[in-house]
């Protein structure tokens, strides 16, 4: 039986929100919000909408196996194994489906859903189990065709590959099945390739970031401002990536030409 277990630090207190197997199971994604909370499971979407004050939730159908959540305000968006993209309101009956979008862009050869995330509240960035990796318009979402395509993601059969954007929103990276970490600006499409150098530091694992293949399979990827620590690397922006049973830092410098690799 599914089980979220929420705790709050300053008081002490545990709620569990059980939901039957028969209504989720084989959870694949999470989306936080507030109190909110989207899972992705078999065939269905799942809403908690909030986990603070009891166990009610909603379905969100979806006919497909749910690989991928995110939630914006009233708006909820899944995408599928099958590789359609729901967006659902959740002002309105969870018994309605939600609006398929983007005219079965992705499901015609059934390229899955391995990504989603909305982007100043107008634009969609998706990947695809296929290694599509591509920028949407939400106002236009009977439209097909991207607004930009960023070429050179590499995946050919793997769902949970790392995928985020910069705090700023000006720069998408994304982990390849390749176990490499590439970044591309979202204001051209271009592909960002510093060239290979160390770097001025005094350890001497640091590599250039883009360069560099990881252990192991990247799971997940996060950029946050500053470095965590004092000194230069607190300006900038740093990049966490989870990969086998590490987790390593990048430092990325005022400019993604200085990234370099530490852990």
């Amino acid at each position: 039986m599914p089980r979220h277990v929420l705790t709050h630090s300053s008081n002490r207190i545990w709620n569990i929100i059980s939901i039957g197997d028969h209504r989720c199971y084989d959870v694949r994604a999470a989306h936080l919000l507030g109190h909110s909370l989207v899972l992705g499971a078999a065939k269905r979407g799942i809403l908690l909408p909030d986990i603070q004050a009891g166990w009610s939730f909603d379905i969100l159908p979806t006919d497909s196996d749910v690989l991928a959540v995110y939630q914006l305000e009233n708006v909820i968006y899944t995408g599928a194994r099958n590789g359609s993209i729901h967006r659902f309101d959740r002002r309105l009956s969870s018994r309605q489906k939600g609006q398929e979008l983007f005219r079965n862009r992705f499901t015609r050869d059934t390229r899955s859903i391995t990504h989603i995330s909305a982007i100043n509240e107008a634009q969609m960035l998706v990947s695809t189990v296929k290694g599509d990796l591509e920028l949407l318009d939400l106002r236009f979402a009977r439209i097909a065709e991207p607004v930009m395509s960023f070429d050179g993601h590499v995946n050919s059969y793997t769902t949970n590959l790392g995928i985020t954007t910069s705090p700023c929103s000006s720069y998408v990276f994304a982990a390849g099945q390749d176990q490499r970490i590439r970044a591309w600006s979202l204001l051209t499409g271009e592909l960002i390739s510093p060239p290979l150098r160390l770097q001025q530091s005094s350890n001497a694992d640091c590599v250039s970031l883009f360069q560099h293949a990881l252990e192991g399979p990247i799971s997940a990827i996060q950029v946050t401002e500053g470095g965590g620590g004092g000194g230069a690397s607190a300006n900038g922006m740093t990049l966490w990536a989870a990969s086998g049973k590490k987790v390593y830092r990048f430092w990325l410098g005022q400019r993604l030409d200085d990234a370099a690799l530490k852990y």
